[in-house]
């Protein structure tokens, strides 16, 4: 019988390793599997009646098939593999992918030489499917890799951390070691213990400012209602970024937040601005329903640029629940894995993110104001912070048919009423949100019996006064960013200083400074020289090129980014009734101006000049 070099199959004989080892440890699994078993010598063989291969100088098997699922439609299966050396030492148990699993590769990346695959592909394929089969009465366990509800029929049954299930069930939760903080408390034993656990949360209340604390309450037991939210309009499109000195107490406020989801303390949020958007996106949509605290925006000169991208990525995750596509090593798209947490972000500066980038930022300004709160912290470290929290999901999930309907009568009253402060816009959006959050929180004390229906309209009351105080103020915020008025304000600076100058068409004859440069029918000439238009008894007449040249440059010199796009803000112009359109309503319009017809931007005189009688 001719064999081909690279064959290692034997022909059936007396030889020794034919002999079947009874005592071995994997002998009864491939005792049930046709063709495969491990001889005395501790290695495993395929025999088919008339030839053997020796597989491997060791034997593997696999002990447990873990089906793993993200919450989001998506799964996998990974296979826990055991493997002994012929010298009977058992190797540390292996986790392996199931698409990575029939290379065989894992094994020398697993375990060296400790144990090695014979060297020819056939035998390799034979190895690979022996041991696939050797796990077919293996352990079966079902993982989920993100916290939050599970979902079913449409409605939450139970909520993950990294503890496991709130409501008993065989799913482990199986987080990453970054986030194996989450972990909630076991839920109260008693109402006694329900209502302490409510009494802890509420002191959260008096840990600072008041107009710090209450939209942050707000916020910390918003997550929990996510489901109800993303149902009603889609998604929050916000995220909270409490913004104070160094030794403000930001940090710790946080932490007493993020302490009713786990164990945390200022020292030890989950990420921070030296991670990358890469890896805050992955954390996002791992951390379902849940809050992922972002600390430590501060960016110096030498990080300025990474830290205001990452601070810029957050806000396109938050507003658009989207992070950038990606392809794998096929050149095909990989899974869209969209943020499902909110953010809580914490710094030092305001951002540099322009006015569509703060829209989406709900930001409070935290002054340096301490209190004593040595009770609220053994709250948090005790866990009594994290079971108001398990209390407040598990009430969530046995309610949720009310708790919806509640939830959409109230927030079509909340958001009426914002509107009216505000228009309709993200903020008003963002202040309805909270306030829904804080009603529901409230009326589940109540039914709790944790505070009566007074004491809970008195705390309701005046969380909706700050967060509404919040509002305008960052609404306030809003309009300082807003591009209309950022240059509308600069031309105004530039003009009264002298460093942009505009040629009075009343004047009979040219200006002094201008006929120095020899100009001839009005023109504008270089930039250099500062002139971005004219004017006469009806009104300004800005060149574009030039008007927004000298606001860009007005505002590079003080640091601060001015990216509009010229024809965008000549609308928003438009539409703000800053400046004069012609009469198909378009911005700029002909102008004569000496002996030739120019496009301008027309503003009313007073736009530029606030004591013009």
């Amino acid at each position: 019988m001719t064999r081909n070099k690279n064959d290692n199959s034997k022909e059936l004989s007396s030889n020794s390793e034919l002999t079947i080892n009874t005592e071995h440890p994997h002998s009864s699994i491939y005792a049930g599997i046709e063709h495969y078993k491990v001889n005395k010598n501790g290695c495993l063989f395929y025999s088919n009646g008339e030839k053997f291969y020796l597989l491997a100088n060791g034997s593997i098997v696999i002990t447990k098939e873990i089906y793993k699922f993200n919450g989001n439609g998506e799964s996998e299966i990974e296979f826990q593999v055991e493997g002994i050396t012929r010298n009977g030492i058992k190797l540390p148990p292996v986790t392996v992918p199931a698409s990575k699993f029939n290379s065989l590769n894992w094994i020398t990346e697993s375990w060296g030489t400790s144990l090695v695959v014979m060297p020819n592909q056939s035998v390799k394929q034979t190895l690979a499917t022996g041991v696939l089969m050797s796990g077919e009465q293996c352990e079966r366990e079902r993982v989920c890799t993100h916290t939050g509800y599970i979902i079913k029929n449409g409605k939450p049954i139970n909520y993950m951390s990294a503890n496991g299930s709130l409501i008993p069930s065989e799913i482990k939760c199986v987080l990453d070691h970054d986030l194996k903080r989450y972990k909630l408390s076991e839920p109260s034993a008693s109402d006694t213990e329900r209502i302490d656990g409510i009494t802890a949360s509420l002191n959260l209340l008096e840990a600072h400012a008041p107009e710090v604390t209450g939209p942050l309450f707000a916020f910390t037991y918003l997550a929990p209602i996510l489901p109800i939210v993303n149902d009603m309009i889609g998604d929050t499109s916000f995220f909270m970024f409490l913004q104070g000195k160094t030794q403000s107490g930001k940090s710790t406020l946080a932490a007493l937040s993020m302490s009713h989801y786990g164990i945390f303390d200022s020292q030890t949020p989950p990420t921070t601005f030296a991670s990358t958007s890469n890896a805050i996106g992955e954390m996002a949509f791992i951390l379902k329903d849940s809050v992922l605290w972002i600390d430590d925006y501060h960016p110096q000169a030498d990080d300025m640029k990474r830290q205001n991208q990452i601070f810029q990525d957050l806000v396109r995750m938050s507003g658009d629940h989207s992070t950038r596509r990606r392809l794998d090593s096929k050149a095909k798209l990989k899974e869209s894995r969209p943020p499902r947490c909110l953010f809580l972000v914490t710094g030092e500066f305001p951002p540099k993110i322009g006015q569509s980038g703060h829209a989406r930022v709900f930001q409070l300004d935290v002054p340096e104001s301490r209190k004593d709160i040595s009770k609220i912290r053994k709250d948090a470290r005790t866990g009594t912070l994290s079971r108001a929290m398990t209390d407040y999901i598990a009430y969530v999930i046995s309610n949720f048919d009310r708790l919806k309907e509640l939830a959409q009568m109230q927030h079509e009253k909340i958001l009426s009423n914002t509107n009216e402060l505000f228009g309709e816009c993200r903020l008003s959006n963002q202040a309805t949100l909270l306030c829904l959050s804080a009603y529901l929180y409230f009326d589940y004390a109540v039914r709790c019996k944790a505070i009566t229906k007074e004491t809970a309209s008195k705390y309701y009351l005046s969380i909706e006064a700050t967060i509404r105080a919040s509002a305008v103020k960052k609404k306030e915020q809003l309009k300082q960013e807003d591009p209309c008025e950022l240059y509308v304000n600069a031309i105004k600076d530039l003009l009264s200083s002298g460093r942009a100058k505009v040629i009075d068409l009343n004047k009979k004859d040219l200006p002094e400074d201008v006929q120095n440069y020899g100009y001839t029918s009005l023109s504008l000439g270089p930039e250099r020289d500062g002139f971005i238009g004219w004017k006469d008894e009806k009104g300004y007449y800005l060149n574009t090129n030039a008007s927004y040249s000298a606001v860009t440059t007005y505002y590079t010199r003080q640091d601060m980014s001015f990216v509009t796009n010229p024809n965008t803000l000549w609308r928003q112009l438009r539409d703000c009734k800053y400046l004069i359109p012609d009469k198909n309503n378009t911005p700029c319009q002909n102008k004569k101006i000496g002996n030739e017809s120019r496009r301008v931007l027309w503003f009313p005189r007073n736009v530029f000049e606030s004591n013009e009688d």
